[in-house]
């Protein structure tokens, strides 16, 4: 008997690169339209957050919780401006 999931696998491959590159276009396309205004306008933002990046400090942190986090743990935060 021959293993239907084997030859499915490339099917299944193939379908999903073909909705990963058609997001993929849809996104740059719509960069594209308007003389590429969007594209400069997402360019400007990456711009001002690399300027700002090396001035993140953690100064403090305030939990509820038992403590006890692990590494990549996604918190809440509030942000304070001096």
């Amino acid at each position: 008997m021959r293993n239907s999931r084997r030859s499915s696998t490339p099917t299944a491959c193939a379908g999903l690169c073909r909705e990963v590159l058609s997001s993929i276009a849809t996104r740059g396309a719509a960069l594209a339209g308007d003389n590429l205004a969007r594209a400069k306008a997402l360019a400007v933002a990456k711009d001002r957050l690399r300027s700002k990046w090396g001035g993140i400090r953690i100064v403090g942190i305030h939990t509820s919780g038992n403590g006890h986090y692990r590494v990549a743990t996604t918190c809440r935060s509030k942000r304070w401006s001096s």
